[in-house]
């Protein structure tokens, strides 16, 4: 309980979600993510065909159309998204669009890293309900 406060709190986070083709879960995901205080979500969809950009626009998401495919390449683009704006986000929570992960599973994921500073913070969340958050510090140039 005390990490939902705790986001609900913190205007620094945003989600990106890396879609294909998930119009089922897309909605209910970022619904869920805005009841949980979260600023901004970043759908990057590589060419769904099914109204997924449609739903997650509708829901209250920043969609981002990635024509050439890939997941790595998705997360890299809601990424650039989310650090290059004038209010760049200070934690990035990467979810997957089907539905294993739910918006409940963010304040667990970052709860450990609000207040850090002075490091690049990453948290990984399985399907398994696992979590472990790690920090690794970087220099620079």
């Amino acid at each position: 309980m005390m990490a939902e406060s705790r986001l609900l709190l913190h205007p620094g986070v945003a989600v990106v979600i890396p879609a294909i083709d998930e119009v089922t879960a897309i909605g209910p995901l970022v619904a869920g993510l805005r009841k949980q205080g979260v600023c901004c979500m970043f759908v990057v969809d590589g060419g769904s065909r099914d109204g997924t950009q449609d739903v997650a626009a509708a829901a209250g998401a920043n969609v981002i159309e990635e024509a050439p495919r890939g997941y790595g390449r998705a997360c890299l683009t809601g990424a650039a998204a989310a650090t290059g704006s004038a209010d760049a986000h200070e934690i990035i929570v990467f979810l997957d669009g089907d539905g294993s992960c739910t918006s409940d599973d963010v304040p667990t994921l970052v709860a450990p890293l609000i207040g850090q500073t002075g490091a690049v913070h990453v948290a990984l969340g399985g399907t398994g309900r696992e979590y472990a958050a790690c920090s690794g510090y970087y220099a620079a140039d």
